[in-house]
């Protein structure tokens, strides 16, 4: 595996860029010490049923021209010096809509026993449904990293989630029991990657942040889920967001941050990947 990624630490050392790979829904991402490929797992269409009152609210519908917005289901692949590490793992080949992940692996001349860590931004169904494949592990030597408050919202207490939900998480995990680490927000997880706090879509939501300001990437998770609703009207929430008020709150704070600091952002859901910038209208655009 040293040899493998020896090429890839070599190129990690440029500047941020960002540019098409040649796998169909692969970004190519490059940080200091590390490449990141965003990879689209899957294709997504929202629509108006996961805002419960938006039919009330003329100037948010017409931003969901059709009652429609394309999203996306994505993951991050992360190359380091002897280290493959993804975030967040999709929806697999077992659940749901079929992962592309391990395929985009494939086509890199990976595979999944080299994946060495997995950092969770939370454990909803369309991000740890990857790490199943039948009964057995997809990734059968890596790690997983979670934040403390989302182990115990999960695991230990059960209370995170509907009970479903929780079932199907624990389940999962199972598979990787032994290999399950936590860390506090803010802490330092890798070489140049920090676990920022961004709880309210889940209690221990994380998001992840490689380097700083200008040259730096933040990962925001499911910080955001419809890009030109959520940009403009930062307040408002899908129903997917556990505690309403705090989601609200990460969000537009989240988003006011890296317009100050300009650093790039990426998502799980919005397909765009940029430089947040303020509007005259209040809200917020990204700059691809």
């Amino acid at each position: 595996m040293k040899h493998l990624l020896k090429g890839f630490v070599l190129g990690a050392t440029l500047l941020f860029a960002c540019n098409a790979f040649a796998a169909e829904g692969v970004t190519e991402l490059n940080v200091k010490n590390y490449q990141v490929f965003a990879i689209d797992d899957a294709q997504n269409v929202f629509n108006t049923s996961i805002f419960p009152n938006i039919q009330e609210h003329a100037d948010k519908l017409a931003l969901m021209p059709g009652g429609k917005a394309e999203g996306v289901y994505r993951t991050y692949l992360v190359l380091g010096k002897n280290k493959v590490m993804l975030i967040d793992t999709g929806w697999g080949s077992d659940f749901g809509k079929k992962g592309q992940t391990v395929a985009v692996l494939k086509e890199k001349g990976l595979t999944p026993d080299m994946v060495t860590d997995i950092y969770m931004t939370h454990l909803d169904g369309d991000h740890i449904s990857g790490l199943i494949a039948g009964e057995s592990a997809t990734y059968p030597n890596a790690k997983i990293h979670m934040s403390q408050a989302e182990y115990d919202g999960w695991l230990v207490r059960g209370d995170a989630r509907n009970p479903r939900s929780i079932v199907k998480a624990r389940e999962i995990l199972k598979l990787y029991e032994g290999r399950i680490e936590t860390f506090a927000f803010g802490a330092k997880v890798e070489k140049n990657m920090q676990a920022i706090d961004t709880n309210g879509h889940t209690i221990g939501h994380t998001a992840y942040q490689f380097g700083k300001g200008k040259k730096g990437l933040l990962i925001v998770g499911d910080v955001l889920h419809v890009e030109p609703l959520q940009l403009r009207f930062t307040d408002y929430n899908s129903r997917f967001d556990q505690d309403q008020a705090q989601a609200a709150a990460t969000r537009e704070r989240v988003l006011a941050e890296a317009t100050k600091s300009q650093i790039t952002i990426a998502g799980m859901h919005f397909k765009s990947i940029g430089k947040v910038k303020k509007l005259a209208d209040g809200g917020y655009g990204i700059e691809k």
